[in-house]
């Protein structure tokens, strides 16, 4: 049987099965990369390990975090967690990067908790603005309503003015 075979290029019987095979990989692989540069998560993780390679082991190329980073990753995490569950999770992170924690992790994993505080207390700041203004405004006998009016009238002038 094996002497009967056909030497040289076969015609594929089965060329749409080919052809979905190689897009489903292709657009597998477009995912995984894409995902990898956005949360730069290519800095933490590699495809690449031998099998035989310590899970523990460290990470080559990258700083453990500092001081500072650990810091802000836990306040991050006990911004949105509450503290005994911040703790829970805080452990967790550490025990999966076998014991230490790599700055670019976490770097990655408290940022976009930072920025959520930072717009929360802007918009808070915005609102207690907005209070004291109509507070002090009442003591003057105006409504926000009024206030409110005034402004746009005082906006739309500098506007006009500027052109």
């Amino acid at each position: 049987m094996i002497l009967g075979q056909s030497v040289g290029e076969i015609e594929n019987p089965d060329l749409p099965d080919q052809w979905n095979t190689v897009i489903k990989m292709s657009e597998k692989r477009a995912r995984v990369g894409a995902v990898l540069a956005v949360t730069g998560a290519s800095a933490i993780f590699t495809q690449d390990l031998d099998e035989g390679a310590d899970e523990g082991a460290e990470a080559p190329g990258l700083p453990v975090a500092s001081e500072e980073q650990k810091a802000s990753l836990r306040a991050a995490l006990e911004y949105i967690l509450p503290r005994s569950e911040a703790k829970r999770v805080w452990g967790k992170i550490k025990e999966s990067f076998g014991g230490g924690l790599y700055g670019p992790a976490a770097d990655a994993v408290a940022a976009p908790i930072h920025a959520l505080k930072a717009i929360r207390d802007d918009e808070q700041a915005e609102e207690e603005e907005a209070r004291a203004e109509e507070k002090a405004q009442a003591e003057v006998g105006k409504t926000g309503e009024e206030l409110r009016r005034e402004k746009a009238a005082a906006k739309a002038g500098q506007m006009v003015g500027e052109k």
